[in-house]
């Protein structure tokens, strides 16, 4: 015996499991639908950005310090009452090279790249037409929506 789990008798060769050099099924779906690699794509690297923007900006408060809103401790950190900032004010503070700045910013596209994601996914449901899908899809994205926004609050 080889110790392989592979028949090797060809009648039983299409019971065989896909090998990493061989394409697997689902490879020739996503084919059909470039959108969905895109998805996968928008996915990635939205996480990546955020991931990159928000270690800047740790080096960035550990290099020059707190800025003078800025908690100076963890604890100053933790029992600071939440304070309204737009996305204006955090981009402004961002290319001055604020630390903080940077790392809402880095929150900031870590929220957005889910809804990114639906968002596109609602595009592949239209191109496809199915119609209760993009309604599901549809609703998820409103609801993420509004919880950004923060619509009511």
């Amino acid at each position: 015996m080889s110790g392989s789990s592979r028949p090797l008798d060809p009648k039983h060769a299409h019971h065989a499991e896909p090998t990493l050099a061989e394409p697997h099924e689902h490879a020739d779906s996503l084919a059909g639908h470039p959108i969905e690699l895109w998805i996968a794509y928008t996915l990635r690297a939205g996480v990546i950005l955020a991931a990159l923007i928000i270690a800047s900006g740790v080096v960035v408060y550990l290099v020059r310090g707190a800025g003078p809103n800025d908690p100076r401790t963890l604890s100053e950190l933790l029992h600071t009452h939440a304070t309204s900032v737009t996305l204006r004010q955090i981009i402004h503070d961002a290319v001055r090279g604020h630390g903080t700045a940077l790392i809402e910013l880095g929150v900031l596209v870590l929220i957005l790249t889910p809804i990114i994601r639906v968002g596109m996914t609602m595009l592949l449901f239209v191109g496809e037409r199915d119609a209760v899908f993009l309604a599901i899809v549809s609703i998820v994205f409103v609801i993420l929506v509004i919880g950004i926004v923060g619509v009511g609050v």
